[in-house]
């Protein structure tokens, strides 16, 4: 339920603004028009909230037309809301439906590697909050930004997990988590591809019945171990004893 009153929220704010007297239509390019690639991509930004600080957002665009939506409500949330859904571009204009939530969002594809949010009538926001409505591309993380420890806890003063990471080869990065302090704690080590600035890794690799995957999101030196939907983040706690589990916010030491 906090779920769909978060969505109401966030869908009223973007139409008080999209009415703004100052809004403009977006038309349809014309011709040849040059439009940014967009599968293969992710995008970033902080949306304007009503009831919190911001509400952070990443949109991840597959090659096969689907895309992942992750939100998080700034002072409100520890981990993120995640939704899958589909994508379409016509012209310079990517248009987005989640079936879970029955939203369709419309975004105006900017040469500046942007994605700028429409409103009612493809308007794209103009006035005083027309640059809190757009998401900037994440660039791929360079070896020196993702390579290094992470750290969930207090090390040395208590319970605490630690993250490892390391180029392999290329885009291809191992990742290991282990438990420091506790006898029954976490271990896992595995191997994922970064994308952007997110590594995925195939869980079926280490257990056949598993069909998840566990990411790892890197951002301001953190890393957020999370899974690819909300309906496997039980999948997380088999790597750990007692209860525990990988996923959590991790700081690069």
């Amino acid at each position: 339920m906090i779920r769909y009153v978060r969505l109401t929220i966030a869908a009223t704010f973007l139409l008080l603004a999209a009415c703004n007297n100052n809004a403009s239509k977006t038309e349809e390019p014309k011709g040849n028009v040059h439009v940014p690639q967009i599968a293969g991509n992710s995008y970033f930004g902080v949306l304007p909230c009503a009831s919190c600080p911001g509400i952070e957002t990443t949109l991840f665009f597959n090659s096969d037309s689907t895309v992942v939506k992750e939100t998080l409500y700034q002072d409100n949330d520890i981990f993120p809301e995640i939704e899958k859904g589909k994508y379409s571009v016509k012209g310079n204009i990517v248009s987005l439906a989640f079936p879970t939530t029955e939203s369709n969002q419309k975004y105006l594809v900017k040469d500046n590697g942007q994605l700028a949010m429409l409103g009612e009538n493809n308007q794209e926001v103009e006035g005083d909050l027309k640059e809190y409505y757009k998401l900037s591309k994440v660039e791929t993380l360079s070896p020196q930004d993702a390579n290094g420890e992470y750290v969930n806890g207090q090390e040395g003063k208590g319970y605490f997990d630690k993250l490892v990471v390391k180029q392999v080869k290329e885009d291809i990065y191992s990742v290991s988590i282990s438990s420091g302090k506790a006898a029954k704690g976490c271990l896992f080590n595995g191997r994922g591809a970064l994308k952007g600035n997110r590594i995925t890794v195939n869980l079926s690799e280490l257990n056949k019945d598993m069909k998840s995957k566990m990411t790892i999101t890197f951002r301001d030196k953190k890393a957020s171990v999370y899974t690819d939907t909300p309906d496997n983040v039980y999948d997380l706690s088999y790597f750990c004893g007692g209860g525990g589990s990988l996923i959590g916010s991790y700081t690069k030491k």
